[in-house]
């Protein structure tokens, strides 16, 4: 927690906001798990931070709510005790660190930041911001005059005065067969719905459905295709913040009834495939109904856009909502709400299938 209050301080002075929030009692996923109040726990904490961070983080307020109070849809069932809400005032003028092993002469600290959903060390960059800032602003707080410092110092902070605030806002879209950036996207699938109909593999239709039937590996090459009822959904990452964006990821998550695969399965025709093959940078999470893509790096302005594409497979027609978070360094979780409007061209089709050979009965 400490660390935690520390990064948050650290974020709030490079995003030039007075203050940061940490909420304590919630799991990554964001559901209430709850904690158990005890009295002490402020003084406990004013204590570890005056003993762990230099210049020691601030606690502005320090509130509780109980977590019966809150939706019974937002909490875990096991879920008791309160949430703990904690302000932290910004790191005023130098940069909050911390020491692990507690401070005194000769320990190490560190500066931490929040980046998306954790504290890390502070990029060098952001430190270097937060020191010459941190600077102007002591000298205007103070009155002393900036004359005794160089041209070469002024300039560099009135410059990195005016990047003050800047950060990276990346953002979700469908990415069309033309290469437009769409929220929302139309898709005919051939059907939704197979028949199957099971054939004898000796029957003519059998041995004309295995003549027809490719292997789907064969010294390590593949030709396997979606069915039909599968669509194929291409992705685009647009940063359009002010800031570069860096270590770039976005979840998609479906809707429970939908299928998902990605292309890992799939190829167009014929293609070999190598061990050292690059990644697309998609990949659907097995066992979830999310899909993440990455990026390393997204200039502010421009777009990433060569995913391979994620095949989906809609249970019936109409319009599905996909929920979207983007992380990346120096930059906070970018929600937004794509849709899918399902039309399929047919709903039920048939499809011949080799009848599986009976299982036989082993003697002991």
């Amino acid at each position: 927690m400490i660390t935690a209050l520390a990064a948050i301080a650290n974020k709030a002075a490079l995003l030039d906001k007075e203050h940061g929030y940490l909420v304590c009692g919630v799991r990554d996923d964001r559901i209430i798990v709850g904690l158990e109040q005890d009295d002490g726990d402020r003084k406990v904490l004013a204590d570890r931070l005056q003993a762990y961070t230099d210049p020691t983080v601030e606690v502005d307020s320090f509130d509780y709510i109980g977590v019966d109070e809150l939706d019974a849809t937002m909490r875990d069932t096991s879920a008791r005790g309160v949430l703990y809400l904690i302000r932290v005032r910004r790191a005023r003028y130098w940069p909050h660190r911390i020491y692990l092993e507690g401070k005194g002469q000769g320990k190490y600290g560190t500066y931490p930041c929040r980046y998306g959903p954790t504290a890390q060390e502070i990029q060098k960059e952001h430190l270097a911001t937060l020191f010459l800032t941190g600077a102007r602003r002591y000298l205007a707080d103070t009155g002393e005059s900036p004359a005794g410092i160089s041209p070469e110092i002024k300039e560099a902070l009135e410059g990195l005065a005016k990047r003050f605030g800047r950060e990276p806002k990346v953002v979700a879209h469908w990415l069309s067969s033309e290469g437009k950036w769409l929220d929302s996207i139309r898709v005919e699938p051939d059907y939704l719905v197979e028949e199957v109909e099971y054939v004898d593999p000796d029957s003519p239709a059998g041995i004309a459905l295995k003549l027809a039937q490719v292997p789907s590996s064969l010294f390590g090459m593949r030709g396997s295709t979606p069915p039909r009822n599968f669509v194929p959904l291409k992705v685009a990452l647009a940063n359009e913040g002010s800031d570069v964006a860096v270590n770039v990821t976005a979840f998609f998550e479906f809707p429970e009834d939908c299928e998902l695969t990605d292309s890992q399965q799939y190829s167009e025709g014929l293609t070999m495939v190598f061990s050292g093959r690059s990644w697309s940078g998609l990949s659907v999470q097995k066992g979830t109904q999310e899909v993440q893509c990455s990026a390393q790096r997204i200039t502010n302005g421009l777009v990433s856009q060569g995913f391979d594409p994620v095949y989906v497979k809609f249970p019936a027609a109409g319009s599905y909502t996909i929920k979207t978070s983007c992380y990346a360094d120096g930059m906070d979780r970018s929600e937004s709400v794509l849709t899918v409007e399902v039309v399929p061209k047919r709903d039920r089709v048939k499809i011949a299938r080799l009848k599986p050979e009976p299982e036989t009965s082993k003697g002991p």
